[in-house]
């Protein structure tokens, strides 16, 4: 393992991340990552596309701030200090890991400060969890560029530390290794590697760009000639609302009107019944005074019809 003296978070670091190969690529390139693909991870280090911005994500931001809480509680537990450290492999230098913490022994540790749900199925379902499995390939990648025979995958939530002890796992290590080199031969000769279809993003080429052009500036059109109308409708609906306050404050006490080809109807509307106390109060055969006191506020309402006859109905009879 060779040490590099590089900051992590800072731009060298950044650059010598996108000069090898990290540990969190590593569940990606053996397909367990639902976040990211292996033509999403070429595509960032060759720049063609930005790499994602998480510093805003709330996941991170929850994990920057436990960060050094967990360390605490994991150099308290093994009586041990554990420094970050960047590091790569000696024998394979792609091999690269940004260590949350090296013990004394050489062993690296891996920290997770997951929310409430993620917490609870690390101790309900231990390594059977989504977590632990989406995990453990980055730690494995650990114990390869440091050389170690074990490593240490620690879930912290609100001052509990939830551990696991994980041994050197050859047979991924191995499957790791097969899948990194093959994946940087594509990154050195610039080989664009199968895109995921339910992970990476569609790109026209050839024939289908004219094709797609053509239908995306017409549903653009169509889109803003809706929002434009939208507003148009929503304006009349304004107005089309004042004139029927209007007409209604025209009818005083009245409970019906119509004149002009224009009805109406005053009505009242009940509150609902909450059942569920109504239940609770176990009270059989109430009256219906006892149940409306369950019931929540009256409301009024109006219904407005357009009437064909435009006589007043005195007049139409």
């Amino acid at each position: 393992m060779q040490i590099i003296d590089i900051a992590q978070g800072s731009t060298p670091w950044h650059a010598w991340r996108k000069q090898g190969i990290t540990s969190t690529d590593a569940a990606a390139l053996l397909g367990r990552s639902p976040y990211k693909s292996v033509w999403r991870i070429w595509a960032e280090k060759l720049g063609k596309v930005p790499e994602e911005d998480l510093s805003q994500n709330f996941h991170v931001q929850r994990g920057i701030r436990n960060e050094d809480k967990a360390r605490q509680v994991f150099e308290h537990k093994h009586d041990d200090l554990i420094l970050p450290v960047c590091a790569q492999s000696e024998d394979i230098p792609i091999m690269r890991a940004s260590l949350d913490g090296l013990s004394n022994n050489g062993e690296p540790v891996e920290l997770k400060c997951p929310g409430e749900a993620v917490w609870k199925q690390i101790c309900t379902q231990g390594k059977d969890a989504q977590a632990y499995q989406l995990y453990e390939p980055q730690l494995q990648h650990q114990i390869l560029v440091t050389g170690a025979d074990r490593g240490f995958l620690a879930f912290y939530f609100q001052g509990e530390l939830r551990e696991f002890e994980v041994p050197r796992n050859e047979a991924l290590i191995q499957d790791l290794i097969s899948k990194s080199i093959s994946f940087w031969e594509h990154i050195e000769k610039q080989r664009e590697p199968e895109k995921d279809p339910i992970l990476d993003f569609y790109i026209p080429q050839d024939e289908e760009i004219p094709q797609w052009m053509d239908a995306a500036t017409k549903y653009q059109k169509l889109y803003s000639a809706i929002q434009l109308r939208k507003k148009r409708l929503a304006l009349l609906e304004k107005y089309k609302e004042a004139q029927a306050d209007a007409l209604e404050k025209l009818m005083d006490k009245y409970r019906h009107a119509e004149y002009g080809g224009v009805k109406v109807t005053r009505f009242e509307r009940k509150g609902a019944v909450n059942y569920k106390a109504l239940v609770e109060a176990n009270m059989p055969n109430l009256s219906e005074t006892e149940i409306k006191k369950y019931e929540g506020k009256s409301s009024q309402g109006r219904l407005i019809t357009l009437m064909k006859n435009t006589m007043p109905v005195e007049e139409a009879l």
